[in-house]
Order: structure tokens, then C-alpha cells, then sequence
């Protein structure tokens, strides 16, 4: 059965979440909320298989 696997990181403060070597201003908090709203839209557009 094809799939797919995809890792997708919430962009919330614009280019500055793009440099991972510098420090993120961006909470945890913040990230797992953009995070789920991907998430439900993912669900919404009827993706199976998405987790957590």
C-alpha cells in the first residue's frame, strides 16, 4: 500500500523558526498548537494515519 511519511515543522515567527542552529523564540507551547491545527487539517481533508 503506498504512503506517505511526512515531518512538518510549524512555522510561526516567519524565517526566524527556519535557522535551527540559532535560538528559537518560538515556545514549545506555540509550536504543538500551530502543530495541531495542521493536524485537524490533515484529519479534515481526510488524511488517515495522522498522529500526535
Amino acid at each position: 500500500m503506498p504512503h506517505v511519511h511526512l515531518h512538518v515543522i510549524p512555522i510561526v515567527n516567519g524565517e526566524a523558526d527556519l535557522h535551527l542552529d540559532q535560538p528559537n523564540p518560538t515556545t514549545a507551547e506555540a509550536l504543538e498548537a500551530e502543530a495541531e491545527k495542521i493536524r485537524g487539517a490533515l484529519r479534515a481533508a481526510g488524511a488517515t494515519g495522522v498522529d500526535d
